[in-house]
This record gives structure tokens, sequence and C-alpha cells, in this order.
């Protein structure tokens, strides 16, 4: 059983510093913004919604209200995973000594599959 560490109230920042993550922010964090070309009313959405904080520093909760179609328990179920998992073993594998913001995420299997998912990530 899963123990259960993100909730509803937590932040994807605190979901960063508790996976020790905070190298890799930029896998994790979306860093989600309005786009310029959103009607007057969907900026006013988004503000009354950050309050003048950044995407990162809002609720999982508060995320969903931007958000609606997103499953917050899903969420929660996934961000509560990748902690487990970090705990665990390494999950992310940098691809260049390099570049700094290029790397790989995996979430290996306790056994042999059939099947692999790659999730590599990069802010270019």
């Amino acid at each position: 059983m899963q123990k259960v560490i993100i909730t509803d109230k937590s932040t994807l920042e605190d979901a960063i510093r508790l996976s020790g993550l905070e190298d890799y922010f930029w896998l994790v964090n979306p860093q989600m913004r309005v786009e310029p070309s959103a009607s007057l009313e969907e900026q006013q959405h988004w503000k009354s919604v950050l309050k003048g904080r950044t995407f990162e520093k809002l609720s999982l909760q508060e995320i969903c209200v931007l958000f609606p179609d997103w499953n917050l328990p899903s969420i929660i179920e996934g961000l509560n995973y990748l902690l487990e998992c970090a705990a665990k073993r390494e999950l992310v594998y940098d691809f260049s000594s390099k570049e700094k913001d290029v790397a790989l995420m995996a979430f290996t299997m306790p056994r042999k599959s059939k099947f692999v998912i790659i999730c590599p990530g990069s802010v270019k």
C-alpha cells in the first residue's frame, strides 16, 4: 500500500522538494501561464486563482480550479507514486554533462515486461 504524503493541499513545489528532484524542477513543473491570447474572462480567472503566485506554489486543488478536466485524485496518486519511486531508486538520468536541461525520467519495472515507457524531457 502506498504511503500518502501528497494531498490536495500540497503544491508541485512540495512534491519536487520531497522527491529530491530539485535539480530537475523543470521535469515535474509544467510552469503553466495564462496565454496572452486568452480572453479577458480567462485572464481574470487565472489572476483570481494565482493571487500573484507562480504555478508551482498553487495547491493541487487550486490547479484543478484552473484545469477542471484534470483529475485531482489521479494527480495525487501519481505524485505519491513519484515520491515512492524516488525513495527507492534513481529516477532521472542526464543525457549530457554539458546540457543541464536534458534528461530522462525512468520508472523501471520490478520484473521483465513486454513494454517500456520513455518520458524524455527538455526545456529547449
